[in-house]
């Protein structure tokens, strides 16, 4: 799950275009880590999600939401991502559950040229683990938003998480 390709070099600017296959994903695990490493901003129902109100419904929600409105946007859904019917993929984001959680919320600050102010942006960071039958289903949007993030102010670099797998027994 740990083979990254750079495409953008900050400190010369340059993009580099990416060659090659997509990366595989794999055969789904039956639990899997997701390691929060920019801060996970996301919203229900009009206010942001702290460390003890984050669920699995609202987690794969946001993803599943996310890349549905991208695809819309920008093209077809991803090849294996089949799960975008409505109730099949609520079906399935209710088998999922919030196994182990490590996050801690963090304050994060930039400064907005356009606002001419400093904005706070916290979010969750830390570690979480995930299991149940509906990730089997859920995997292929699971994996593809490593590379999409998820939550409020992506464009910013939040909402970046990788995967790892957790084998059984572990915590």
């Amino acid at each position: 799950m740990d083979h990254w390709q750079p495409v953008y070099t900050n400190a010369s600017g340059t993009l580099t275009p990416f060659h090659g296959e997509p990366p595989r994903i794999g055969a789904c695990p039956q639990r899997l880590q997701l390691e929060l490493l920019t801060p996970l901003r996301l919203k229900h129902r009009g206010h942001y999600v702290d460390v003890d109100q984050l669920d699995a419904r609202v987690l794969l929600g946001a993803l599943a939401t996310r890349i549905r409105m991208l695809a819309a946007h920008y093209g077809a859904a991803p090849r294996g991502a089949a799960p975008f019917e409505h109730a099949a993929l609520h079906a399935a984001i209710d088998e999922v559950s919030i196994e182990t959680s490590h996050l801690r919320w963090v304050d994060w600050t930039r400064y907005s040229s356009r606002q001419r102010t400093a904005m706070q942006l916290g979010g969750l960071l830390g570690q979480l683990t995930l299991s149940g039958p509906g990730l089997a289903p859920l995997w292929p949007l699971i994996a593809l938003g490593q590379w999409l993030h998820l939550g409020k102010n992506t464009s910013f670099g939040l909402g970046f998480y990788r995967l790892r797998e957790t084998p059984p027994g572990a915590a």
